[in-house]
């Protein structure tokens, strides 16, 4: 059983978010916990593959942003046997993820919060392990090795599979939504939340690559092999996401701008981005899509916010 199953966890949409069931007999690993309202779909693959719950050695997380890693008090309740592989700056939260559940209802809303990510719930302490860079555990006829990889976050890993050559990226080599797939490859970084550093970013590409993976496992989403092109395209997204953050930068404008500056410049990178592949979406799949551009906009004017406060320091 040397297979690596993509688990569709559902998540605002199908072709979202991912989770990874690498099985093996008393040595599964499982990546990405997604939500709590995951757990039912997990475990049903689980089952669908011939395996028990009990043979869940490992569950991995990323990094702690809530579509990877909300669920994970509920699986690890579901998996008696397994540790929570994690960075080591995400082990407070995911033992205590009380900050994080008030700083999510704060940019979501106490409604939107639940519906996206429901009852969040704590893990012991006792069954979290941390791993260090370049660390590695041997898991049945696997090894792991994880590599701490900033830029879209300080608390992300990514693991290399030896047995499937291949990394998870978590969020660390950008979205590729297969509804953006239909005309060819469409990639762009993920610049969402507080600790966007473009900089970081082109690190975590180079560390990725360095393995010398044949495949790359996406949480958003699934298995993407053509990585030559997938890192020029990458690479382009972050020079205008640099940009972008350096104009909002500079100019005059309040924070309220900023916003509004970033988001507008996003939406016309993805249209234009859309226009290059003569990519004609649905109504409904730019609505999908439109979730994405503010969120990823919102972490490039946060940057630029944080960058000119430090400034006046």
């Amino acid at each position: 059983m040397h297979d690596v199953i993509t688990i569709d966890c559902n998540y605002i949409d199908k072709g979202v978010a991912a989770s990874f069931l690498l099985p093996q007999k008393n040595h599964s690993i499982l990546i990405e916990s997604n939500t709590g309202f995951a757990a039912e779909i997990i475990s049903n693959e689980i089952q669908k593959q011939k395996l028990k719950v009990e043979d869940i050695r490992y569950l991995i997380v990323t990094h702690i942003h809530l579509d990877h890693a909300a669920g994970s008090g509920h699986l690890m309740d579901l998996f008696p046997n397994a540790e929570l592989i994690c960075h080591p700056a995400a082990e407070r939260h995911l033992k205590n993820p009380e900050r994080l559940i008030r700083s999510a209802k704060m940019v979501y809303g106490e409604e939107r919060f639940n519906a996206l990510y429901g009852d969040i719930i704590p893990v012991d302490e006792k069954r979290i392990r941390v791993v260090e860079d370049r660390s590695f555990i041997d898991a049945g006829s696997r090894r792991l090795t994880f590599y701490h990889t900033e830029g879209h976050a300080r608390h992300h890993i990514c693991i290399h599979d030896s047995l499937s050559n291949g990394v998870f990226t978590g969020d660390s080599f950008g979205l590729v939504y297969p509804l953006l797939q239909k005309n060819g490859l469409m990639i762009y970084p993920a610049t969402t939340a507080i600790d966007f550093d473009p900089d970081e970013a082109r690190k975590s590409i180079d560390t990725i690559l360095a393995t010398g993976a044949d495949r790359l496992y996406l949480t958003h989403f699934g298995k993407l092999e053509n990585i030559k092109d997938a890192k020029k395209e990458l690479l382009l997204g972050l020079d205008f996401a640099e940009d972008t953050l350096n104009r909002a930068f500079q100019s005059e404008m309040d924070d309220q701008g900023i916003q509004d500056f970033c988001y507008k410049e996003f939406s016309n990178y993805i249209e234009g981005y859309l226009n290059r592949l003569g990519l004609k979406l649905s109504e409904y799949e730019r609505k999908i899509l439109d979730i994405d551009i503010e969120i990823n906009a919102g972490g490039i004017a946060y940057a630029a916010i944080k960058k000119r406060k430090k400034s006046a320091k």
